[in-house]
């Protein structure tokens, strides 16, 4: 909205986003907490914005326009200032004028020769029109790979994020993040084609404490992907739980589905069985996935749980939904689902927790040396690279491999798989595979979700 003449053209349009809740993009229920971040309108600006829409939008013509002399916000531009690291993708990338994207992953080096902690971040698409959303993650080096986040590609939490409807704020006073010297940052990148071809070279801005704060922020989460959504269903519950590792401070709350996702409520269960709803957005729109902000943090005690309860909406009757004949399980496209519930907090920092550790040094990684080593991917399996080629988990045949061009090429599992060769490290989807030593333990089955109790 660039004048005043503008926004007149536009006020038929503005009235009804309005009168239907659509704008401004606000989507959690006001009878449960308060938000720093809240767009939404009082009754009051509502009223005087539709009864100055209804009077015409009057201006007197020697009154200035304000929006005639408003800068338009640049993009390109730093909001926090200048960073004090900027991190980027390696390459331009160029999307076509059509068709689905696969997830891309990107695996940057930060340059990092001492330890750090972060203060704030700042994902920037040098192409917003094509990014749908991006997830940073780190890969801790092999002396910090016991406090490795266990990300499960944005399942489990992210490190930094560009989102729909995201403000760039620094973490809250006190709080940062612990970002290790020799750390890998992994982008993954949701792009949406356009129409035309496009190109986008995102890049990430860090910004660090001048010394550690007294608390460790992290962004984990809560998630279900075992879910089986029949056709022609209008509520399909669906629940994940998250469990405080120790009395933390949570500062805010993100949900997030697809096209079909209609309701989240984020409630805390405390070890005393005190349960309070501390997030509810009736109506969940996947245009638009801030992070809610409280106005001030919540303090929960160890062992509290964090239960999400949602539904998706796989009917006729709603309008955004790809195909309500379709049986919906979980994936990363729009056209399929998602459950997970992004919780950011902070613990106390402890010293001992982000010490480093000795580790064994490995060479690095050829096909001379991959044939005859186990690798853990996940809990529930190991998989052993065969001097032969062949993949085999627990003693059987899975699959095969071959390293080409610098890469590891697996088939197997019904699928093929690329992983990144980074030293004596391998990475798929932005996750670290682990490497077994001989006589460890094999992996213990999946553990039971928590209980809430309710």
């Amino acid at each position: 909205m660039s004048s005043h003449k503008k926004l007149k053209g536009w006020s038929k349009m503005i009235r009804e986003v309005v009168l239907t809740k659509q704008m401004p993009p606000w989507h959690a229920d006001p009878a449960y907490n308060q938000f720093e971040n809240d767009r939404s309108l009082t009754p009051e600006e509502e009223r005087r914005l539709l009864a100055w829409l209804d009077a015409g939008a009057p201006k007197e013509e020697t009154e200035p326009d304000p929006l005639a002399e408003t800068k338009a916000i640049d993009t390109a531009e730093w909001v926090l200032g200048q960073p004090d690291v900027i991190v980027q993708i390696p390459e331009v990338q160029t999307l076509p004028a059509e068709g689905a994207f696969e997830y891309r992953y990107f695996y940057v080096p930060t340059g990092l020769t001492e330890d750090k902690w972060v203060k704030a971040v700042d994902v920037q698409p040098t192409n917003r029109a094509v990014l749908h959303h991006a997830l940073v993650f780190v890969i801790y080096p092999d002396q910090y790979a016991h406090i490795q986040p266990e990300v499960r590609g944005g399942l489990n939490g992210y490190f930094a994020a560009f989102l729909p409807g995201t403000k760039i704020k620094p973490y809250p006073e006190g709080t940062g993040q612990f970002l290790p010297a020799g750390a890998l940052l992994v982008f993954q990148m949701h792009y949406n084609a356009t129409g035309k071809e496009e190109q986008d070279q995102t890049r990430l801005g860090l910004y660090f404490h001048d010394a550690p704060p007294p608390r460790a922020l992290m962004i984990q989460a809560a998630n279900e992907t075992e879910f089986e959504i029949p056709p022609n269903t209008e509520d399909f519950p669906t629940r994940a739980d998250w469990q405080a590792p120790q009395d933390v401070e949570v500062y805010g709350l993100s949900p997030h589905m697809h096209y079909r996702g209609s309701r989240f409520t984020f409630a805390a269960h405390t070890p005393d069985g005190q349960e309070q709803v501390l997030l509810n957005v009736p109506h969940y729109v996947f245009d638009w996935q801030p992070m809610y902000m409280f106005q001030k943090p919540l303090v929960l005690p160890a062992n509290t749980v964090i239960g999400c309860d949602g539904a998706f909406d796989n009917s006729k009757f709603n309008p955004r939904n790809p195909d309500p004949s379709q049986t919906v399980t979980f994936g990363e496209q729009s056209w399929e689902e998602m459950f997970i519930g992004y919780i950011t907090f902070s613990a106390p920092r402890d010293d001992n927790y982000f010490k480093p550790q000795e580790v064994k040094q490995y060479p690095p990684i050829t096909e001379e040396n991959l044939g005859g080593t186990e690798w853990r991917m996940g809990r529930r399996f190991t998989l052993t690279f065969n001097a032969d080629k062949t993949i085999s988990v627990r003693g059987q045949a899975a699959g095969t491999w071959a390293i080409k061009d610098g890469r590891l090429q697996i088939d197997g599992f019904g699928r093929h798989l690329e992983a990144i060769i980074y030293g004596d490290d391998l990475l798929v989807d932005g996750r670290r595979l682990r490497r077994v030593e001989p006589g460890e333990e094999p992996p213990r089955e999946p553990r039971e979700k928590v209980s809430s109790n309710r």
